[in-house]
């Protein structure tokens, strides 16, 4: 046994999966961000929505889109911290999921 494979420890074999799963959920997510604004930006007819909190959430799930991305590249570099690192995935996902409600329901018309 190589001592520098000791040193790592084991790798869970599915530490990469919470991370992942984040992303797709935010890259979901993000598109339906980006949906509500071109469909609000295209009303012709009001009362008109508010496209300051759509416009938000998209920047939103830009930041967790990246958050997520970074959470997959530090999972599968390090060994230590799996268990952190699968909460803080499944916590940007639960996040992504929160934002994308709030924000279409505070963007609705008056």
């Amino acid at each position: 046994m190589n001592g520098i494979s000791a040193a790592a420890g084991p790798r869970s074999p599915r530490s990469w999966l919470p991370a992942l799963t984040a992303i797709l959920v935010t890259g979901a997510c993000g598109l339906v961000a980006l949906a509500s604004l071109a469909s609000a930006a295209l009303t012709d007819f009001g009362p008109y929505p508010r496209t300051g909190w759509l416009s938000a959430d998209l920047v939103i799930q830009a930041a967790l889109g990246a958050g997520a991305v970074t959470l997959l590249i530090v999972s599968r570099a390090t060994a230590r911290g799996q268990r952190v690192i699968a909460r803080l995935g499944w916590a940007i996902t639960a996040l992504s999921i929160a934002s994308v409600t709030a924000c279409t329901l505070l963007g609705r018309p008056a």
